[in-house]
């Protein structure tokens, strides 16, 4: 099985989704595979993430998928047991970077700063999510 990020890297975009319905998983699966996205972030932002995420898991194995927003230890529980192949996070939590770091599971937490990528670094943090990129967007300003 690929490592995660060697998915990511060669794809170069990781696809955010929150599902409402179970049973539009398969359908969203078939979509990214043929539409060559092979990974996909689904969100615990919907009662049925977790769900969601091992239906494509079981249906369509070839699709790479993470867990979003993983913020406390049962998530990160939930998470594994449900398959996903990796999680990520908005913030860079110790305990949940060791926890995931326990249980052999790539995961990436977020970073805004040279200061919140320091900190991930000393957790031993190799490859971290970049959050909320679009608040950093530079901008065009008129003088």
């Amino acid at each position: 099985m690929q490592n995660p990020i060697d998915i990511i890297a060669g794809l170069g975009v990781v696809l955010v989704i929150a599902i409402d319905r179970v049973e539009d998983a398969v359908a969203l699966a078939d979509t990214l595979l043929e539409g060559g996205l092979p990974v996909a972030e689904i969100t615990l932002r919907t009662a049925a993430a977790a769900q969601v995420r091992g239906t494509p898991r079981d249906a369509r194995p070839e699709l790479c998928v993470g867990a979003g927003t993983i913020l406390d230890a049962v998530s990160l529980e939930k998470s594994i047991a449900a398959g996903a192949r990796f999680g990520l996070a908005s913030g860079s939590d110790p305990e949940i970077v060791a926890s995931a770091d326990r249980a052999g599971f790539p995961f990436y937490p977020g970073v805004m700063t040279p200061s919140d990528q320091r900190a991930a670094a000393r957790l031993g943090v190799k490859v971290v999510k970049f959050f909320p990129a679009g608040a950093a967007q530079a901008r065009k300003t008129r003088l």
